[in-house]
């Protein structure tokens, strides 16, 4: 038999490519739907959004205090990242680049809230090379440089050493605590304050005067400190005030001759425990053996010896000039790697934390041909003695302490740096040719930016908080396009979907 043959294939032809062309309509006018619904969601949500941090760190979680502190921001912060160390450094300290990338992230995030805070990388042979070196000396790696300007005011500078930001396990590179946000954000509090931050200076005890011109004064300290950190020196006489004033950000002590008395003591112990801060640079060779002040700076965690520290080598001619080329590991310190500092006439000072609460640290060393002489009597000889102490004498500590202050939270620790001599910060021992000598002031100038820090209360990032969401401000372009997308858009696409469900039901 043959085949029956089918006499209605063209039909099917036709009703095959119009089915074909309807699929694709079909899909045309989908893909146009979803993608006008992807627009209209992307126009939402950048007026509108929240963000959830799921990392176990809350590592992208910023804090409302620190929130409202950058979107605060009266002046321009830059924020120059200088890179992180490759070689053994790194190879021994494992943390030191996890929090590098958790810090890079925490930069990230502040930046984002305001566009006066700008975080950039430092690149050699850029701009941002040319801009540090002219504010900042001695560039190091694995550290933040802060820089404010300011109206009609120089720049406020500040430098932060990454391993100030974290505490961490070298060996398995674990993050145990990240202190980077409170450490950031009172940097950029501090460098932005309209508030000059006062020092005052202790009379009454033939102490140097810092403000005065002479050569045995200051000035050319002091005069750095206002231009580039708005601080103001103003003097305080202990034994008539009986109490350190309540705006005091730190209390400078300039090489006193003569004893504190009990009162005196009191008051500098009661500003120490809620918090305070102490400069103290003591001249070693005094006939007062200042006994209560000695007392007073050993129970905050530093030691002050009764001799003075020589070279035997002479290196600077004189043996009481020393050339400090060793330094602490210590946030003051930075920059000072294979820098050296003369100090002059200056005795020995060793860290001595009495509790777990107390942190001490030795700043500066002399060499290695140095030795502490404690036979000070007229005419004695100068020799090294049995029982004296020589090579890498400290001259130099800084020392902290925790302290539980629920009046001023904003000073979790009390601080207190001891030079072994005040020589060191005179006019006299701060020039060449009878200008500022702009590299050691500013080393000193580290010191009492360090002193005065003053610590931002910031939440527990592991805490939970609550997620605020952004006021829906929409453009009247953007108004518009939703519009036409819900009154004529939406309907006719129904439209046109019904019409092609016809089509394919009335076969």
């Amino acid at each position: 038999m043959e085949p029956t043959k089918r006499t209605d294939a063209p039909e099917e032809v036709a009703f095959t490519r119009r089915r074909r062309l309807l699929i694709w309509a079909n899909a045309v006018l989908m893909s146009a739907f979803f993608l006008g619904f992807l627009v209209a969601v992307n126009v939402i949500s950048d007026a509108r959004f929240t963000r959830f941090d799921m990392t176990a760190e809350k590592l992208w979680e910023i804090s409302d205090h620190a929130r409202k502190v950058v979107e605060g921001l009266k002046h321009d912060v830059v924020i120059y990242t200088t890179p992180l160390t490759v070689g053994p450094a790194v190879s021994q300290n494992r943390s030191l680049p996890n929090a590098w990338n958790q810090v890079s992230r925490l930069l990230f995030e502040l930046s984002a809230i305001n566009p006066r805070l700008n975080v950039v990388p430092f690149a050699a042979g850029t701009e941002s090379e040319q801009v540090l070196r002219m504010n900042f000396t001695g560039l190091t790696d694995n550290c933040l440089y802060f820089l404010v300007k300011k109206d009609r005011e120089q720049a406020a500078r500040k430098v932060m050493p990454i391993y100030e930001l974290y505490e961490g396990n070298f060996q398995t590179g674990e993050i145990l605590k990240f202190h980077a946000e409170s450490k950031v954000i009172s940097a950029i509090v501090q460098l932005t304050s309209d508030r000059p931050r006062k020092v005052y200076y202790t009379e009454g005890h033939k102490e140097l005067p810092p403000p005065s011109q002479e050569g045995r004064g200051m000035s050319f300290l002091t005069s750095r400190l206002g231009d580039l950190d708005h601080v103001e020196f103003k003097p305080l006489d202990l034994g008539q005030a009986r109490s350190v004033p309540r705006d005091a950000d730190l209390v400078f002590i300039a090489g006193p001759a003569r004893d504190f008395d009990p009162p005196e003591i009191d008051a500098l112990r009661e500003y120490w425990n809620g918090g305070g801060r102490i400069f103290l640079a003591v001249q070693p060779l005094t006939p007062d053996p200042m006994k209560l002040l000695r007392d007073f700076i050993d129970e905050c965690g530093a030691r002050i010896h009764r001799d003075i520290v020589l070279d035997t080598r002479r290196e600077l001619q004189a043996p009481q000039y020393l050339r400090i080329t060793a330094f602490g590991y210590h946030m003051i310190n930075q920059g000072m790697l294979n820098v050296g500092f003369r100090m002059v006439s200056s005795g020995s000072v060793d860290p001595a934390p009495k509790s777990p609460r107390q942190k001490a640290i030795s700043l500066m060393q002399a060499g290695q041909w140095a030795y502490a002489e404690t036979d000070l009597r007229p005419g004695a000889r100068i020799q090294h003695d049995t029982g004296e102490k020589m090579g890498d004498v400290s001259v130099a500590a800084a020392a902290e302490e925790e302290i539980s202050n629920p009046t001023d939270p904003s000073r979790p620790t009390a601080r207190l740096v001891v030079w072994g001599g005040v020589a060191a910060l005179t006019n006299q021992f701060n020039t060449i040719y009878g200008t500022a000598n702009l590299e050691t002031l500013d080393y000193i100038a580290n010191t009492f930016r360090w002193l005065m820090e003053v610590e931002q209360r910031i939440a527990d990032p592991i805490q939970p908080r609550s997620f605020k969401m952004k006021p829906l401000k929409l453009t009247p372009e953007s108004k518009s396009v939703i519009g036409w997308v819900s009154i004529v858009g939406l309907p006719l696409l129904g439209v046109v979907l019904g019409v092609m469900a016809w089509f394919f039901r009335r076969k």
